[in-house]
């Protein structure tokens, strides 16, 4: 850290200031069509963290929550969404696929990404049974991403990727 440090000193210094705001996390997913690689956001959710009744570490993770991330100002929804939209561009040149998240704190209406999970999150599984409960089951982000993998030797995965609304997976669950 600390030659990172000595060569970096105004990215490493910003990332070691505490911040006081509230956790946002957002699921993405990185695909490979006929246009080239696309990045694709769903809604966000507002992180809960260190709460006393899950864990006595003051920021331990302790679920999500969709329905008050509804409540977020529309244009801060849009720079989150264009931050993981530009890193998983980044991600794509260096050759990953499939879903990923992102964590951001956000103070005073400015977004500061924390975290890149290149993985399923704990947020995904609710993030897929809220959908299926919305009635929307078809647009779970596990099947784009087995579809993403399975397209190049099945036709039917890549009708699957071509054919998919991913425009609603921004919409409010």
């Amino acid at each position: 850290y600390n030659d990172l440090a000595k060569k970096h000193p105004n990215q490493l210094s910003v990332m070691r200031e505490y911040i006081k705001g509230f956790s946002l996390n957002i699921n993405a997913i990185i695909l490979s069509t006929a246009g080239g690689t696309e990045t694709h956001p769903s809604v966000p959710s507002i992180q809960i963290t260190g709460r006393p009744e899950c864990s006595n570490f003051p920021s331990a993770y302790c679920g999500n929550d969709f329905s008050l991330a509804n409540d977020i100002d529309p244009a801060l929804t849009k720079q989150v969404s264009g931050l993981v939209e530009k890193v998983g561009g980044w991600m794509a040149e260096a050759g990953f696929r499939g879903i990923f998240g992102m964590d951001f704190m956000v103070r005073k209406g400015r977004v500061y990404a924390m975290e890149i999970n290149p993985r399923f999150q704990n947020s995904t599984g609710l993030y897929t049974a809220l959908r299926n409960i919305d009635g929307a089951g078809q647009e779970a982000l596990f099947l784009l991403h087995i579809a993403e993998f399975l397209q190049e030797k099945d036709n039917e995965m890549r009708k699957f990727i071509e054919r998919f609304p991913i425009g609603s997976i921004t919409e409010p669950v």
